[in-house]
């Protein structure tokens, strides 16, 4: 599910939510060469279209690699918000993403 010439790997794939006519993929990215530290890196929601093909990857964290990164993602929606929590260093963090289900394409993200 990358898209040609995108550097990331995208791993550890949690959970698939669907939203109007697409859907929403959370998962954690890397570079492999940048040296993140354990099974770590950031959160990405990948939005997918009603065929599941991937329409794109969107970066919700910027860990640097050094640092270590997130671990663990999972989201649950209410409403139109979505709350994507993870671990990282054995401490809870959140990010909440806005949603739009009447719109088509990006997943109706805003």
């Amino acid at each position: 599910m990358t898209p040609e010439g995108f550097a990331l790997t995208q791993f550890w794939a949690t959970q698939l939510l669907p939203l109007g006519s697409s859907h929403l993929l959370l998962a954690i990215g890397r570079d492999p060469s940048a040296g993140w530290l354990f099974d770590t890196g950031n959160v990405y929601l990948g939005v997918l279209d009603a065929g599941y093909n991937l329409e794109e990857w969107i970066q919700l964290t910027d860990f640097p690699p050094k640092e270590g990164g997130a671990m663990r993602p999972w989201m649950a929606r209410d409403g139109d918000r979505l709350a994507v929590v993870f671990d990282r260093w054995n401490k809870l963090h959140m990010v909440e993403v806005r949603l739009d289900p009447r719109r088509t394409g990006k997943g109706g993200l805003w």
